[in-house]
Order: structure tokens, then sequence, then C-alpha cells
């Protein structure tokens, strides 16, 4: 199985550690599981100075010079990681994460893929989401469910997944851009694309996989209004598109 894993991040050292944290995690996961994996990476308005100490991986880092938010971020991480796999190649699935989580658990990314199902997106549990049923503070030996949505921090979407939100937002996009944040509603309305022309509940959340997440470290720079805008206009979009 081949992965394309994607993330981006913003903001100066302190985030620029965090990420590298990130990575460092990611790159044990990879390690227990054994697959082949693509990692696309985003940094947006970096200060100058700032530097991630990045030498896990030797694939590109694309950098903005703005902060354009998390939309953008992932859709030209996807974009760049796509257009670097042989003409013609696709992954088997695509993994979608938050720069301000950690995986001290090593086999969460193998649980994840041995769940892997054509028309859902698998996600762990974690200690921090909006979603009671996804939180937890430890692995747990229950089996998966399904759910109507969970928050984007970590999204592991099969191809055929991939391939019906692009086919609604157009190609090399997985987000939104133009909901009016850079942070909040993108993946709400994502997650309404996947539920209207997936299945109706497309979140399979699997309890023996578990994430710590630093609780949204990265949407702290965002001011609070920019994202309530941008949740209300999402849920706004969706009842006009008649997303289930």
């Amino acid at each position: 199985m081949k992965l394309l894993v994607i993330t981006c991040w913003c903001g100066g050292q302190p985030f620029a550690d965090m990420t590298t944290a990130m990575l460092s995690d990611l790159q044990n996961s990879i390690t227990e599981w054994g697959g082949e994996m693509m990692l696309s990476v985003v940094r947006q308005g970096v200060p100058k100075g700032t530097v991630l100490r990045y030498t896990l991986f030797e694939d590109e880092v694309v950098e903005l010079e703005s902060n354009a938010g998390f939309a953008v971020g992932m859709n030209w991480a996807f974009m760049m990681g796509m257009e670097r796999l042989v003409e013609g190649a696709t992954p088997d699935a695509v993994l979608c994460l938050n720069n301000d989580i950690l995986m001290p658990n090593k086999d969460w990314l193998q649980i994840l893929v041995d769940e892997l199902q054509d028309d859902a997106i698998c996600c762990p549990t974690t200690n921090y989401t909006s979603v009671t049923e996804q939180r937890a503070t430890k692995p747990v030996d229950k089996d998966p469910f399904f759910h109507g949505v969970t928050p984007g921090l970590c999204w592991l979407m099969p191809w055929p997944v991939v391939e019906a939100i692009t086919g609604h937002l157009g190609k090399g996009k997985l987000f939104a851009e133009d909901l009016g944040s850079r942070a909040w509603g993108e993946d709400n309305y994502t997650a309404g694309i996947v539920r209207t022309k997936v299945r109706k509940a497309p979140f399979k959340i699997v309890p023996r996989a578990w994430i710590h997440h630093l609780g949204a470290k990265t949407s702290s720079l965002i001011p609070a209004a920019e994202k309530m805008k941008a949740h209300g206009e999402a849920q706004r979009r969706m009842k006009r598109e008649r997303f289930s």
C-alpha cells in the first residue's frame, strides 16, 4: 500500500518545534507499519529565523509567503504530493494530519490501515475533539464504529473517497478555500461532501488507534470571529447544496 501524507503549519519557533515532534512520531509510525509513504508539507507565513528541524524525510517542503489557512495549505500539500508521483500513479490513500498532534503509540497507523475500506474515512480516537464518541484518553480494545462527522485532525482517506471530494471541489482540492476562514469550517464542508457522495456515516472511528491532540494550538492563531464566520458559512452552503 502507498500513502500520501499531507500536513501544513504556520507560526513561529514553538509551532516549528511542535511540527517537528509530530513528524518524528510519524516516522516511528511509518517504520512500525512498513508500507510505502510520500510526505508533502506546506509551511505558511513562517517568520524569519524560524527553523523546522526537518531531517526525517527527503520529500519537499513547500513554502507560502503568508498564512492562507488550513484549506489552502492542505490543498497545496495534496497537489504538490500528487505532482511528485510517477505520472498516472495514484496513492491507495491520503492521510491528512494536523501538525498539533502526537502519536505515542507507534502501532496506531498500522491499526488504521488494517481497517481501511473504499467507502469510509478512518480516524483514530483522541483526547481533544468536539465529537464525544471519538474522545478517549488511551487506546481501547473495542470494534470500530461509524459516525457522521469528525474533525479533520487525522483522516485516512481511501482513494475512492478522495475522488468523490475532488469531483465536487475540483482537481487538487480536498477542502473549500472560500469559506472566509483560515482554520474552521473547511473540514465540516468536506465531511458534508462525503456524507452526500459516499455514505451517510462515512467516518470509521477506530478505538484501538489513538493519538494525542495538543488542543488546537495552530487554530489558536486565527481570531475567533473569523472561525465562527466560516463555520456558519460552511453550514449555510451545505444547506443550499442539500448536503446530508
